[in-house]
């Protein structure tokens, strides 16, 4: 990482750089610390450290980034496996598939857009029927 035009990490000790990708996934101070095999005050007092403070957020933003595309590649896979339980012969099978991809949809599209376009149906369905 570069920061100022010099690399963060040759500021930095080799405890400090081992444990910083342990320090990126933690949960809470307390836990980094413990995973990390330090005390807490030794990792505030790093945290305090603008080189290990930078690299730090560096890290936490570039591990949630790979965690966000693991996610979304496993949600594209589990949407194909919906979409093609509602081929399935056994209509049991594709009622439950549909009522998967909806309250999926209902999720990724918020309940707010779908209140929006229900009367909007309604009213289509009402017109052409």
């Amino acid at each position: 990482a570069q920061r100022n035009g010099y690399a963060v990490r040759s500021h930095l000790s080799s405890r400090q750089i081992l444990a910083l990708p342990i320090l990126a996934i933690a949960p809470n101070i307390t836990e980094a610390a413990r995973e990390a095999g330090i005390s807490r005050s030794t990792l505030h007092r790093w945290l305090q450290n603008d080189h290990f403070h930078c690299e730090l957020l560096r890290l936490t933003a570039e591990t949630a980034q790979l965690t966000r595309d693991e996610l979304q590649g496993l949600t594209l896979r589990g949407i194909k496996v919906i979409t093609d339980l509602m081929e399935d012969s056994d209509p049991t099978v594709r009622l439950r598939a549909a009522r998967a991809a909806t309250i999926l949809g209902v999720q990724a599209t918020g309940t707010n857009t779908l209140s929006k376009s229900i009367p909007s149906a309604r009213t289509n369905a009402a017109t052409t029927a």
